[in-house]
Parts: C-alpha cells; structure tokens; sequence
C-alpha cells in the first residue's frame, strides 16, 4: 500500500516557506537600503567637502567698540591708499592707512544734513567717487575724494530701507549704480514690493558735481526670483550677472544686469550664516572667481565659486575674523602688498586685511588662469 502524506493544515510548502524567506530578505534589505543609502551618500558628500583653508591675517585695524562697524572700501589717492570702514552704531566712517592699518581720522557724525548720517551701512567707492548708504535716512550720500567735499543725495523720495550697493562704470563720466531696498512688507503690498528691491541709477560724474537718472527698478514676483531680504549685491559685467544676497532664504540669486532673473541660486543648503560680503576676484577678462561671506559667529567662512560656471570649488578662514558683514576686495598694488588685499569686517569691531598673495600660495588652484 502506497503511503500518502498529507500537509499539516497550518503548515506550508518547503518551496513556499523559502519563497517567503526570499521575499522578507528582499523586503527588508530594500527597505533598509532606502534608510542607509541616503546616510552613506551624506557621509560621502561631508567626507568630500573641501576643508577650508585657515589664512592669517596681514593686520587687524584698531578695535572699535559700540560702533558696531558694517562695509569696508579702498581708495587709491595720489600718495597712500586708505581704507574706509562704515560705522552703522556711530554714524561715521573710519579712515585707516590701507598698508598699515593705522588710524587716520573718522568723517561725519549724526544728523540728517550733508555730512551727516543716520545707520550708515554700505560703501562704494570709484575712483574720486565715494557714495554712502544710509539706511535710516532713506538715501545715499555722495562725496569727492580725497577732500571728502560734499556732492549731494539721491534717492531721498525713492529709497525705503537702503542697504547694499553696487557699480557698473562705462566710461570716464558715466556710472551705473544697483542700491538693494529691504522695504517692510504688508500684506496688500507684497507683490508691488517685491517689484522694486533693486534701484538702478545712472550717474554722470563732473569734476565736482554728479547728476543723477534713475533708469529702472526690479525684482522678480515669482519663485525662486523673490529677493525676499536683500542687503549684498555685485555685478560681472562679462557674463551679464548680477549677484544678490538674498539672507531670508540663505542663498545667492543671480539676475542679468538689466534685472531679469537667471533661473540660477547658489549656494543652497551650504550657507550657516547669513550671505553677506560678495566680491570677484578677476584674473583675466573671462577667468576668476567669486568670494561670499557665510556669516556667523563659530564657523565664519568665506566661500569661492568660479567665476565663469559658477561651481564651488573651496573655501578659506581666516584665523581671528569671525561674525562678518561686508568685504572689499583690490587687486591694485598697495605698498608692499603687490597683488591687493581682501578686507573683512571682524565682529563689527575692526577690520581684518589678507595680502592676496597669502592666499595664492595657499590656493594656487584658483589663479591657474594667470599661468
């Protein structure tokens, strides 16, 4: 008699019990793979990431307390160089000698008349041209150097809460300046706002008078245009860009010179800090590379990006700076710094210079454009 054996009613098939086997170890080790993949790619990325390179500082201006210092320019005069420096708290400007750091004299004091200022914030200066932006009297305040002879205002009807600036020079006469307006939003007001967060003006600069057209306002109403807080800005002639700072958001966005927006943002998910200082260092006509301050006040870093496809490619500390606002960079000579200096607020307090040849011995990957 043929015996014949029957399945246990709770029982299941070897085949369909390694089946499930199978089936549990694809289900888990899928399901693990969704959770470890995503960690072993931020691990590799982090483990990828150029560390900064630390860079000492050429000197550090004398400490200035209660001022609360803010935007650093350079100007070349006939006999030495200066470095002047905003004092937002103190309602003046510092002048230093641009070589040594030391202390020449300070300019203005509070008020609302010529000379005078209330939270000035941004400096530029061009040649001769010196303009101020003062935020709290909702204007920019021209002055001739070396004399610091007084050249009018502009903007007093437009500007709501001025920050940041910029130029563009197209001949001996003519400049065009971007002013970056951080106006309070209401709600029935946002998009006509949002319209106007950047001021462009075209200036005709005589030998002691500068007269002024403003030739068009921007900023887009869509995302990822919006430039929702905006204070930084800087433009690259060559490529047509403009950068802007927007610090709600912690990115840069680029718009054309004539402001329109790009479609291109920087920086995403890498600034800490508030995007602050923005500079180019231009090593030829179509080579060089941006620097973009991430401000904070444990890892202040200074981040590059190239000029020509916008690629990060490193960034740089800088021993004792921390916390900082705006920069200034020249590639002129001063004294004995032949290739320029990078300049950098430290802490609102002073104000630290780089010699730009420190920085290509530590670098020497981002001046290959100069070979």
């Amino acid at each position: 008699m043929q015996s014949v054996f029957l399945p246990h009613p709770h029982a299941h098939p070897i085949n369909q019990i390694t089946d499930n086997i199978s089936d549990f170890k694809t289900h888990f080790f899928k399901g693990m793979g969704r959770f470890i993949c995503p960690f072993l790619l931020l691990i590799f990325i982090i483990s990828c990431e150029k560390t900064p390179v630390s860079l000492h500082e050429s000197y550090l201006t004398p400490i200035e307390l209660q001022e609360e210092l803010d935007s650093p320019a350079i100007y070349h005069g006939p006999e030495e160089s200066w470095l002047i420096v905003t004092a937002k708290h103190g309602n003046r400007l510092f002048v230093y000698n641009a070589e040594t750091g030391e202390a020449i004299t300070t300019i203005g004091s509070y008020g609302s008349g010529p000379e005078e200022f209330d939270y000035p914030n941004s400096i530029w200066i061009e040649e001769n041209l010196m303009i101020i932006v003062e935020r709290d009297n909702h204007r920019l305040q021209l002055f001739h150097l070396p004399d610091f002879q007084f050249l009018g205002f502009i903007g007093e009807n437009e500007l709501a809460k001025p920050y940041g600036i910029t130029a563009v020079r197209h001949s001996d006469n003519q400049l065009d300046i971007f002013v970056t307006d951080d106006k309070e939003i209401s709600d029935n007001s946002l998009i006509e706002i949002y319209k106007h967060r950047i001021y462009h003006w075209t200036l005709d600069i005589q030998e002691n008078s500068v007269t002024h057209i403003l030739k068009n306002t921007f900023g887009s109403t869509i995302d990822p245009g919006i430039l929702y807080e905006v204070e930084s800005i800087f433009p690259d002639i060559k490529y047509n860009r403009l950068m802007i700072a927007d610090e709600e958001e912690n990115v840069i966005k680029v718009y054309t010179i004539d402001g329109i927006f790009t479609g291109i943002v920087l920086g995403q998910g890498k600034f800490i800090g508030d995007p602050e200082g923005i500079t180019l260092y231009q090593c030829n006509d179509t080579d060089g590379f941006w620097i973009f301050t991430d401000q904070t006040s444990h890892k202040n870093q200074f981040y590059i990006f190239d000029r020509q496809s916008l690629e990060y490619i490193g960034a740089f500390t800088m021993n004792l700076t921390t916390n900082t606002d705006g920069i200034w960079l020249t590639q002129k000579p001063i004294g004995t710094f032949k290739s320029g200096i990078f300049c950098a607020v430290n802490n609102d307090r002073n104000v630290s210079v780089l010699d730009i040849e420190h920085l290509k011995d530590a670098m020497p990957h981002l001046f290959n454009c100069e070979h």
